[in-house]
């Protein structure tokens, strides 16, 4: 027995066509899109960094990496600590100081936005679609609010941690 009855619309999976599939995808992937947009607009009014010892610590170590390929911090080698720095590493190639910060805070929003995908997967294991979208929407909107825009590895480990929850229960 299981807690949702069929409904005479849902097909098996073996027939579901690509489609289908991407005919259900769409009101997750709109509401990525829509919260990118949210954060990125509200990223926007964060244009200098103030948790001092996170940010400028990751920022020195990426620009070490960007520029010699060797994490360093004041020119001394410091030891791996976290994937999150060779991910920012590329945007402070950019010659501009505050083009690169704003690179990296629009990549840190777009990233901890795709916490909804692995959110959605693993929700809609146990809910309905709504459901699932309704938890999947509500778990990017909280966090996304407070660490999207500061360089720190949070952004990239929210949706590694949700991929991994989905990857566990699949």
């Amino acid at each position: 027995m299981t807690a949702a009855a069929p409904t005479a619309t849902s097909l098996p999976a073996a027939e579901r066509t690509w489609a289908d599939r991407l005919t259900n995808a769409v009101p997750v992937v709109v509401a990525f899109l829509w919260l990118c947009v949210l954060y990125g607009w509200q990223t926007r009014g964060h244009v200098t960094p103030w948790l001092f010892t996170d940010e400028l610590k990751y920022t020195q170590i990426a620009r070490s990496i960007a520029e010699t390929g060797q994490a360093a911090e004041r020119h001394h080698s410091v030891a791996f600590d976290t994937l999150y720095t060779y991910f920012i590493a590329p945007f402070w190639r950019i010659d501009d100081v505050h083009t690169a910060y704003s690179a990296i805070k629009y990549f840190n929003v777009i990233v901890m936005t795709s916490a909804i995908f692995p959110t959605y997967l693993l929700a809609r294991m146990v809910v309905s679609r709504p459901w699932a979208l309704f938890a999947a929407v509500g778990a990017v909107a909280g966090p996304a609010l407070a660490y999207a825009s500061f360089i720190i590895e949070e952004p990239l480990a929210y949706p590694a941690c949700a991929l991994a929850f989905f990857l566990i229960a699949k």
